[in-house]
């Protein structure tokens, strides 16, 4: 052992081989971990993605409806609101009064960069062209079956119609559920709903619900399995409904684990009169004018 220590230091052309070799061990060390580190980041936020993290803060503000917290306020039949103060879903029958009621709330429409129309009856697109008179280059989400003219109009009118897709995400944490397909007196309707992804749940938004309100709710929970729903507001087309039927509605409600709920526009008295025993405190009636933060 004695003769090969000497030797292995009286020779420097053999401890240079060893250094050698052992630089190239520690290379090939490092470079091992800056291959591996990018893909396991990159399968980090790829299950980040699939949990649908978050936003922080929301807001919504009821633009259009039948009922106003003053009568400053211009009501009709129709629905519209506004979600952090640049997304307008639906737009009300009236134009005039919509603008009117941006005014009031202090909306600067240059902030509004995205509609999403619900369906193609004029009580929830009817108030779309004094906005877009006013304000150009704004991202029309509509669905595929909606009428050529109204797909002309919109881009005539200097904006962009988009033909919404199944669950797609428009912004950060805020979907439309896509073509959700119903009927109205007998003919086809689709429609689409808005879905934002909160720190307290999923919040549904919804037009009319002419593919019934239990359905929408149904497709969100299968498409966001791992969120609860924490809100569920804007028409539930339950206006002609018995009280037994609506009173089905409201259990099917509490199955899928719904905590509040807003039924307005087309929901219809009896409906909110039916909620509001069974939901008490989780139940709200919001009015144009009125702003839900969470």
């Amino acid at each position: 052992r004695h003769l090969k220590l000497t030797k292995f230091f009286t020779y420097p052309a053999i401890w240079r081989r060893y250094l050698f070799c052992l630089k190239k061990i520690i290379l090939y060390i490092l470079m091992g971990f800056v291959l591996i580190e990018p893909s396991i980041s990159i399968s980090k936020l790829g299950t980040k993605k699939m949990d649908y993290p978050c936003a922080k803060k929301f807001n919504i503000k009821i633009i259009f409806d039948s009922t106003a917290i003053n009568p400053k306020f211009k009501t009709g039949w129709g629905f519209s609101c506004l979600i952090n103060n640049h997304i307008l879903f639906d737009t009300g029958a009236d134009g005039t009064a919509l603008l009117n009621n941006f005014h009031l709330m202090n909306v600067n429409l240059s902030d509004i960069s995205k509609v999403i129309i619900s369906h193609e009856h004029s009580d929830h697109f009817g108030g779309l062209w004094k906005l877009l008179e006013k304000q150009k280059n704004i991202s029309v989400y509509i669905l595929s079956n909606f009428s050529k003219n109204l797909k002309f109009e919109i881009k005539r009118l200097g904006s962009n119609p988009i033909e919404a897709r199944p669950f797609q995400e428009i912004e950060n944490n805020i979907f439309t559920t896509g073509e959700i397909k119903g009927y109205y007196k007998g003919y086809f309707l689709p429609e689409q709903s808005l879905v934002l992804n909160t720190p307290k749940g999923l919040v549904v938004i919804t037009g009319c619900a002419h593919p019934g309100i239990v359905n929408i709710i149904r497709m969100v929970k299968e498409h966001f399995k791992k969120n609860e729903i924490y809100l569920v507001m804007g028409g539930f087309h339950l206006g002609a409904k018995s009280k037994s039927e609506i009173k089905s509605v409201v259990e099917n409600f509490k199955l899928l684990k719904v905590k509040k709920v807003v039924p307005i526009h087309c929901s219809g008295n009896k409906a909110k009169e039916v909620f509001k025993k069974y939901y008490g405190s989780h139940f709200m009636d919001l009015k144009v004018g009125e702003v839900f933060n969470f």
